[in-house]
């Protein structure tokens, strides 16, 4: 953005340069703030420029302005939707969890049931070889 000063000497300014260029304020009759400053302005002459650029071509824009849920919310508004969502976020978190955990309880369950199935079967089968040393030991007396 470059610029000439009253001197004449070319300088830097994106401000000066846009006022050169003949680019006014959004809204003339206040003064130049951070919601009226020419930079805006020259924002939506050149957004303008190229929907119409781009219509030239056969495209098709949507150029309403999209006012999310988000921008009209206050400060302590928009602190207070985020901790809601952190909120559903860590309970839908904790619920999976909770389901975890009793499909493991469940799985546990399970295989103690096979532990004590092998373990009384192993039982039986210890008591069946026991029962036929001691029928070979007598057999051999």
């Amino acid at each position: 953005y470059v610029f000439i000063d009253k001197y004449g000497n070319k300088d830097i300014c994106q401000k000066y340069a846009l006022q050169q260029a003949g680019v006014k304020l959004p809204d003339p009759n206040k003064k130049e703030d951070r919601y009226n400053f020419h930079k805006k302005k020259f924002d939506e002459m050149m957004r303008d420029a190229w929907i119409k650029t781009g219509r030239d071509f056969g495209l098709v824009i949507d150029d309403a302005p999209k006012i999310g849920k988000k921008g009209e919310l206050s400060i302590q508004k928009f602190k207070q939707e985020k901790i809601k969502e952190d909120i559903e976020e860590k309970e839908f978190y904790k619920k999976n969890l909770n389901k975890e955990v009793d499909d493991l309880e469940e799985y546990k369950d399970q295989l103690n049931n096979v532990i004590d199935e092998i373990e009384a079967g192993g039982l039986n089968i210890a008591y069946d070889l026991i029962d036929q040393l001691t029928k070979e030991r007598e057999k051999e007396r």
